[in-house]
């Protein structure tokens, strides 16, 4: 009875045993995957630190340049207000211009006409 009751208890143990040795087992390959998991979550933490920085950045340009845009696009307003303008202003000398010279044409007509009744008079006076 003895001999029996010894041959069930070691009969446990080495069923415990086996259960042990499987757990440590599973728990050793858990072990190692949350250990993989945590170098991968370092490594994208790693990327995502990265990422954010580059995001930081081109945030930072585009405000940067978005700025400059602005600024060149009121700049350009303000060149074609000039053009416009000075576009006015030279229609109007234009205007100016073909007044005068209508103006001299008239004046150099009379003037001629004055130097032919100069000329007649004195042709006259001879």
């Amino acid at each position: 009875a003895l001999d029996g009751e010894r041959s069930r208890v070691h009969n446990l143990l080495d069923g415990a045993e086996e259960r042990l040795v499987h757990t440590e087992k599973a728990l050793q390959e858990r072990t190692n995957e949350l250990e993989d998991t945590r170098r991968l979550m370092s490594v994208a933490e790693g990327r995502l630190g990265r990422t954010g920085a580059a995001l930081s950045e081109t945030e930072t340009e585009l405000t940067r340049l978005t700025a400059q845009v602005t600024a060149l696009a009121e700049a350009e307003s303000a060149l074609r207000e000039e053009c416009s303008a000075r576009g006015d202003e030279l229609h109007d000398v234009a205007g100016d211009l073909a007044s005068m010279t209508r103006e001299q044409q008239v004046v150099n007509a009379e003037l001629v006409n004055a130097a032919d009744q100069r000329d007649s008079a004195h042709q006259e006076l001879r």
